[in-house]
């Protein structure tokens, strides 16, 4: 489930932190950080909950997609060559 961060949302003076197409408030924060890290957190919760690819992919982070997050799912011996490039790069 996608969530945003959103300045004058009902119900939140500060930064709220919304199910996108709902608007469904999930929390309020007094700073734009603060409601960034819930926002990080549940989508760490939902990687968790069920594994979003295919059989032989794995997630190696997320990517932008239509201006939305989606999981970043690669093969699995790809992510191992992913993995030591960042090493060696990083």
């Amino acid at each position: 489930m996608p969530w945003k961060v959103k300045q004058g949302a009902a119900g939140c003076k500060g930064y709220a932190v919304v199910k996108e197409g709902t608007n469904e408030l999930v929390g309020c924060h007094d700073s734009e950080t603060k409601a960034k890290a819930q926002m990080r957190a549940l989508y760490a919760s939902e990687v968790e909950k069920a594994n979003p690819c295919w059989d032989g992919y794995e997630m190696v982070g997320w990517k932008n997609k239509g201006g939305k997050k989606v999981p970043n799912c690669v093969p699995k011996s790809t992510k191992k060559l992913f993995t030591f490039a960042r090493r060696k790069n990083g």
